[in-house]
């Protein structure tokens, strides 16, 4: 059996399941991209597609890139921190539950930012009630990730201080 698998096996679980989401965020974005005819960024070209066609699927690409990138800037430091904290020694159970709440959230935000209606785009005003359940997954999410970190501080607290020379 792998090393990685019995030191951090919610950890690793886990991992499996971040990268499946992430790959689905991908070829939601690439779909995109390639109906659009679009190959950087997220201005749709004028193509033979009626005007309102193109508006309608440059906004669609451009909360798929949203989506994707907030999943991306904070998903990884969250699962390094998960990783850690079960090396150091937290408790498989915590590291399971941290990572599921973590997922659970960042699942929800990016769906949120997919989810809204065509004619809003992304204004936040007329979207008031997405965008409060989004930033509550998004503080969720956090807040699962802060806890691992804090964790990982508890756990090596007294090494840091003997390192530090505070504590012998």
């Amino acid at each position: 059996m792998p090393v990685a698998f019995i030191l951090t096996p919610a950890s690793l679980a886990h991992s499996a399941l971040f990268a499946g989401y992430y790959s689905y965020l991908n070829a939601n974005v690439i779909s995109l991209r390639r109906a659009s005819q679009t190959a950087l960024g997220s201005v749709v070209k004028s193509s033979n597609a009626p005007a309102r066609d193109s508006e309608a699927l440059q906004r669609r690409l451009v909360r798929a890139v949203r989506a994707q990138t907030d999943f991306a800037m904070s998903t990884p430091i969250a699962l390094f921190f998960l990783t850690i904290s079960e090396l150091n020694g937290a408790p498989t159970a915590l590291v399971h539950g941290l990572a599921t709440t973590l997922l659970l959230a960042r699942v929800a935000a990016s769906q949120l930012t997919l989810l809204v209606p065509e004619e809003h785009g992304l204004n936040v005003r007329e979207n008031r009630i997405v965008h409060a359940w989004r930033g509550g997954a998004v503080t969720l999410g956090n807040l699962a990730a802060l806890t691992a970190a804090g964790y990982n501080l508890y756990l090596g607290w007294d090494a840091l201080l003997a390192f530090a020379g505070v504590r012998t």
